[in-house]
């Protein structure tokens, strides 16, 4: 028997020990080593080698891994992956996700060729380039360059193959750093849990091969801050400590890193200094028209504000320089909506559930935005969509069929029927309480659409925020970035504006002090009945 790592087979021949029979850890020992385009994967070690590093996996972990080989390119669902790896016991969605995740940082660490791709609600297949040659900079097992052969071949010989090495080594790190930033971007774009964990992972991988690189470490922090929500109020200790570890990193090695000083000026921000805040995204966008955490904020904060105008300006700087992140995209959806442009709302979101059918900001941004413009109906058919493939939970779901029913007749029965959802509803969840308080306001439920805003925003009242229960509101709606304000200057918050309590609403939260600061008010299409002094 040969001690040289083999190749997989031809993609049409089959590698598992016995077809019949589910994986197991003993047969780790006696796998052959698997040789692909620059690396190794040796089961025998539970090993990864490629031009990087060597990384280990935990059984388990492995044989994952070569299930996906052994798949010989196919895609493998979860149950598949079950009850090959875990045969006769039940495990949940973790076991995997977790073994898929580790999988992928020794990748990324080793800076193997190989890769695992998601099928999104499918499952998982390895991808890889085969070779027949064994790969630069990795080592073979039983291939050991004899003393006398290295004596022969001299002391210049074996000095310039040292510097080939190191040149090599060098150029693969680079290589391999920048494909991962790309990666990592790519991961932080989509804005969704599983993506921003992914994220996460990458940039953290990036610090531990390149701890020199300032974007690398900007990048964690920023994919830290946007996992993890934005301040020490809502923050985690732990992810709020990391974040702030993070970004100073990165400012330690450039003292203009824009996405680090993106982080710091948010933990800042939630400590209430918003001119400061302002002004700083500002600054960070003038000197990097590309850093696209500090696009997302300002925009976000700019509309919260009723700064809409503005807020579209920075909006489509983000979409300038990546046109294919659904956040900016479902954002220049509503913005139409917000400036009357119906039919261009239409077009845009229409475009983007092509790219991102499950994506919740864009398919709920684009079910609101139907809703408020008489026309339930669509509305309620991407509810139902949502329903069947897991996508909503039961309370945003009970909310917006009652609410659909009510927008659509516009009868007291059903009115008051929402209205009472509505009011139960609110408090368990902040995205619950934000779109309670814009179909209220639409309905001309005002009292009830204050009385929600109030508990929200200023604590009073019986209709205070309590902890969200996530399994019945759905992570996406007990997101704590609900708690911001960008609802209020929507159309179908005009009624809200409109009624007398508005200013003194908006002294009560701060927004008089910040506009009078700013010498700027909120755009005079948004400003309803508020008194501007």
């Amino acid at each position: 028997m040969t001690d040289l790592p083999i190749r997989p087979k031809a993609w049409g021949e089959r590698l598992k020990m016995n077809e019949n029979r589910a994986l197991s850890a003993s047969t780790l020992a006696r796998r052959p080593d698997l040789l692909f385009e620059n690396s190794v994967i040796r089961p025998s070690t539970r090993s990864i080698q490629g031009p990087l590093a060597s990384g280990t996996l935990e059984p388990k972990v492995m044989l994952v891994l070569l299930a996906l080989v052994d798949g010989q390119g196919a895609v493998l669902g979860r149950d598949e992956l079950m009850s090959e790896c875990w045969p006769g016991v039940i495990v949940g969605d973790d076991a995997i996700n977790r073994a898929i995740g580790e999988i992928r940082r020794v990748i990324r660490e080793t800076g193997a060729s190989f890769e695992i791709e998601t099928i999104p609600r499918i499952g998982y297949r390895f991808v890889a380039n085969e070779t027949s040659e064994p790969p630069a900079g990795v080592s073979q097992q039983g291939n050991v360059l004899s003393r006398r052969a290295a004596i022969a071949s001299g002391v210049v010989a074996i000095a310039g193959l040292g510097a080939a090495a190191l040149w090599y080594r060098n150029d693969s790190r680079e290589r391999r750093v920048s494909e991962l930033i790309d990666a990592g971007r790519r991961a932080y774009l989509l804005h969704d849990p599983s993506s921003g964990r992914e994220a996460e992972d990458i940039f953290a991988t990036v610090t531990r091969i390149a701890p020199d690189r300032p974007e690398g470490w900007g990048w964690l922090a920023a994919s830290i801050l946007a996992s993890n929500d934005g301040g020490p109020g809502t923050m985690e200790a732990k992810a709020y400590d990391a974040a702030r570890y993070s970004a100073s990193r990165a400012l330690a090695l450039d003292a203009q890193e824009p996405n680090a000083l993106t982080v710091m000026s948010n933990l800042r921000e939630s400590l209430g200094d918003w001119r400061a805040y302002q002004s700083e995204l500002e600054g960070i966008l003038e000197r990097s028209p590309g850093a696209i955490p500090a696009c997302e904020y300002l925009t976000g904060f700019l509309q919260g504000l009723g700064y809409c105008r503005a807020s579209w300006r920075v909006n489509e700087q983000g979409i300038a320089h990546e046109p294919f992140a659904p956040v900016f995209q479902q954002r220049r959806g509503l913005k139409c909506w917000i400036f009357g442009r119906i039919g261009e709302a239409d077009r845009v979101f229409d475009r983007a559930l092509r790219y991102w059918p499950d994506h919740p900001l864009v398919w709920h941004s684009y079910m609101a935005t139907l809703a408020f413009t008489g026309r339930t109906e669509a509305a309620r058919r991407i509810v139902t969509e949502a329903l069947d493939r897991g996508a909503m939970a039961p309370q945003p779901a009970q909310l917006w069929r009652v609410s659909l029913n009510a927008l659509e007749s516009g009868a007291a029965g059903d009115v008051a029927a929402a209205r009472d959802v509505a009011i139960q509803l609110a408090p368990k969840a902040r995205g619950l309480a934000t779109n309670a308080i814009m179909i209220l306001s639409h309905l001309g439920e005002v009292d009830a659409a204050y009385a929600i805003a109030e508990g929200q925003l200023q604590s009073r009242g019986r209709l205070i925020a309590t902890s969200p229960d996530t399994d019945a509101a759905g992570r996406f709606y007990a997101d704590e970035n609900w708690r911001e304000t960008q609802w209020m200057f929507t159309p179908a918050a005009s009624r809200f504006r409109d009624d007398d309590r508005f200013t003194g609403f908006c002294e009560a939260i701060g927004y008089l002090d910040h506009w009078r600061g700013q010498g700027a008010w909120p755009d005079d299409f948004v400003r309803g009945s508020l008194r501007v002094s």
